[in-house]
């Protein structure tokens, strides 16, 4: 038995997401670390580490392991090996085992199971493997076989199962959950990530430990390869019963290590409850149980949708996104919040917080109004919970900013794709249903990448110099940047959360931009940029031609549609330096001038020439994107798009018509003069929406602007001759 190790640490942890091409069965992800955009969430659990120390040199690449109430064994990913420890980390013996061919995923084991007499091991291939340990060397006693495709990692025994015959718990591969099975291999049951309201894109559930020790159990446990999430699912009702817990938060030093291994025993520390840990690496950590379990009632805090930042009198709205964190269900609760020690509640009654996940969002009935710059203290909290007095969430903390010149930012999000990639099909439906949901607050880029295989057609030499700019994507896609801030590379759990959270963001630049296109393969933008700061450092401004829809560009991953694919930047690639001087407008024109025909290439290994050739499937159907985004921090600025350019003759290179537009700025009214009749009048905003639009028969028409905006629009004139396109300003 062990010697206790005593500390308490505080408890909060990351949910990130990640994937890969392979499931690559190491001890250490890569050297390269990406910056993560975290969600810390709280918890009343105390995770009590018991110990903390690494396994027996001798037992090499452990991956799966289980107690026999005595000593711990842990199987070999490398070797057909199981290794007997005791509970100091130290080899015992070893056992080398017949008759374990390699599985599909290149290794000869991963889970490891016992259910009081024999040993039960998978390792990717659908079959649990029996194996008997009474020799010297180890023998597959019995083979029982799952399901086709099954594809079982972890592995655990539930001796109440089946009608207390027992059964076995498997973590699968090809999706986010368990399932368990009888015996004889009969598939009885399914948790997915459907039924938990969450799955991590680093890749399936490893682990499993099946915990009959706890009050309220039984549960399951999992654990997450990297980061090293501990996750507690509750089979009664398939929900995730606590908060998820990340080993790397009591160990920091363990956080570029994979964990696969995970187990539950009585005694190895006094009389407790050890829930134990083990990495590929050895590292091998337990916790004391006793700090896991829940209080009766509780709620806690994950982050607030609050506005970080307002102008002077205008009005924000105080929520908090909350989830259960007790035993209990949340029906009732006082819902406080304070500005600078002024406090507000309001009582709920019939609420129904049943949920780890997903949190519940609440807004309070009261709103909060500043008169003046300054910076303000919001705290926000949840008392007199069930119509307990004593149970009380965590206090979130947060400031409110006023600003006199400040604007929204809109979300950029650039993404690493390509149409040969199988994982590329799930992360771009999910950013899809985002974007649906969300159309004013992002912007999106899809850069066609040349792997894996022979690569999408639609590859540039462009989106390549994004690609190495990006230096930490080392071939890994799909891959996403937020605002130039990586989300652990990829966009699998991409999430409505996570796009709000940057969306309340200020931002202090604002930017607009005309996009016109000639009906001859050329495309015009003028951009107005207003810094409402004065910006130092390495600013560049980059503008890009993407078109929403293609769908010729069809390969090998199934997906049929691909949006928002990078054309051509009118830009530089690696950006326009640009001034950013408080109050002072900068105006850039661009054009670019698509040559030659269309050209579908075979593989990414035939870019297209721009000199030459395009590959725009449908020049009407064109959008622009643009943003401003320091190039040393990659911080963006800020971020905008026109939906459609407007199709016409040129405003600054080509008036046919020879039109008078006066005047321009215009206050109340703008006078239209021209030497050719027009026959309609339409006026666009700059997100090509129509808000003005009359027939007419006239060569001279007075446009009322005091129904407008303020800002610029674009107005067109129909001839005979075709379309005329003139940009306005309105005060």
């Amino acid at each position: 038995m062990r010697k206790i190790l005593s500390f308490c640490l505080s408890v909060f942890f990351i949910i990130n997401t990640v994937s890969s091409q392979s499931l690559d069965i190491v001890a250490k992800r890569g050297e390269k670390t990406p910056i993560q955009k975290e969600l810390i969430q709280k918890s009343t659990q105390k995770w009590q580490v018991q110990f903390a120390d690494t396994l027996d040199p001798g037992c090499t690449t452990p991956i799966g392991t289980v107690s026999d109430g005595s000593f711990l064994y842990a199987c070999s990913a490398n070797k057909s090996m199981i290794f007997k420890i005791n509970f100091e980390s130290e080899k015992l013996d070893s056992f080398a085992i017949v008759g374990i061919p390699r599985s599909a995923f290149k290794v000869f084991m991963i889970g490891l199971a016992y259910d009081g007499s024999q040993f039960f091991m998978t390792n990717g291939n659908d079959t649990i493997y029996v194996i008997d340990l009474d020799s010297d060397t180890g023998i597959v006693a019995d083979k029982i076989p799952l399901p086709a495709n099954t594809f079982p990692l972890g592995i655990t025994y539930a001796p109440d199962a089946d009608n207390n015959n027992g059964g076995f718990w498997i973590s699968i591969y090809t999706d986010y959950g368990v399932k368990l099975v009888s015996r004889s291999g009969d598939i009885l049951d399914s948790i997915n990530g459907d039924d938990l309201n969450y799955a991590s894109e680093y890749g399936p559930i490893w682990g499993l430990a099946y915990d009959n020790l706890s009050a309220g159990g039984p549960f399951l446990y999992g654990i997450e390869r990297a980061p090293q999430n501990i996750i507690c699912i509750n089979p009664a009702n398939k929900s995730i019963h606590a908060p998820i817990h990340n080993v790397a938060e009591d160990m920091p030093d363990w956080k570029d290590f994979y964990s696969y291994a995970i187990y539950v025993q009585h005694g190895v520390v006094g009389t407790t409850n050890t829930l134990g840990v083990l990495f590929m690496s050895g590292f091998h950590i337990g916790y004391d149980m006793a700090g896991l379990e829940l209080p009766a009632v509780s709620l806690a805090i994950k982050n607030s949708y609050t506005k970080p930042w307002l102008k002077p009198n205008e009005t924000g709205t105080i929520s908090a996104n909350v989830y259960r964190s007790g035993n209990a269900t949340v029906t009732s609760y006082d819902y406080n919040y304070s500005i600078d020690g002024v406090v507000y509640t309001e009582n709920i009654t019939g609420a129904n917080i049943a949920l780890v996940y997903p949190f519940t969002t609440l807004e309070h009935s009261t709103t909060f109004t500043p008169t003046e710059e300054g910076t303000y203290d919001l705290k926000i909290w949840f008392s007199n919970i069930n119509g307990d007095a004593s149970a009380t969430s965590d206090t979130f903390n947060m400031k409110i900013i006023t600003y006199q010149k400040v604007t929204q930012r809109t979300v950029l999000h650039e993404v690493f794709s390509s149409s040969t990639c199988p994982l590329c099909v799930s992360a771009n439906i999910k950013l899809k249903s985002i974007f649906e949901e969300n159309p004013d607050k992002f912007t999106c880029v899809k850069y066609q990448m040349f792997w894996p295989g022979s690569g999408d057609p639609y590859f540039t030499l462009e989106g390549d110099v994004r690609r190495i700019y990006y230096d930490t994507i080392n071939n890994s896609i799909p891959y996403l940047a937020v605002d130039g801030k990586y989300y652990n590379e990829v966009p699998g759990l991409y999430s409505t959360e996570l796009l709000l959270l940057e969306y309340l963001q200020p931002s202090f630049v604002e930017m607009s931009a005309t996009f016109v296109y000639d009906n001859n393969q050329k495309f015009h933008t003028t951009l107005t940029i207003n810094p409402l700061k004065t910006f130092t450092g390495n600013k560049k401004l980059f503008v890009a031609l993407v078109e929403p829809i293609t769908r010729m560009n069809a390969k090998t991953n199934g997906e049929k549609e691909f949006f928002y694919v990078f054309k051509k930047f009118m830009t530089d690639s690696k950006g326009n330096s640009i001034s950013l001087q408080n109050g002072e407008e900068v105006k850039v024109d661009l054009a670019f001038h698509f040559q030659g025909r269309f050209r579908l290439p075979l593989n990414a290994g035939k870019v297209i020439d721009f000199n030459t050739e395009h590959s725009v499937e449908n020049f009407k159907n064109m959008m622009l994107v643009y943003w401003i985004q320091d190039y040393d921090t990659k911080e963006v600025l800020q971020s905008g798009k026109v939906d459609k350019a407007v199709v016409g003759i040129e405003d600054l290179q080509d008036n046919k018509g020879n039109v008078k537009i006066y005047p321009n700025p215009a206050e109340g009214m703008i006078n239209i003069q021209s030497e050719t009749l027009f026959s309609n009048i339409k006026v666009l905003n700059l997100l090509g929406q129509v808000v003005y639009n009359i027939a007419v028969n006239t060569n001279k028409y007075i446009l009322q602007t005091s129904d407008l905006a303020p800002g610029l629009y674009i107005l067109q004139l129909q001839t005979e001759n075709g379309l005329i396109t003139k940009k306005i300003s309105v005060k």
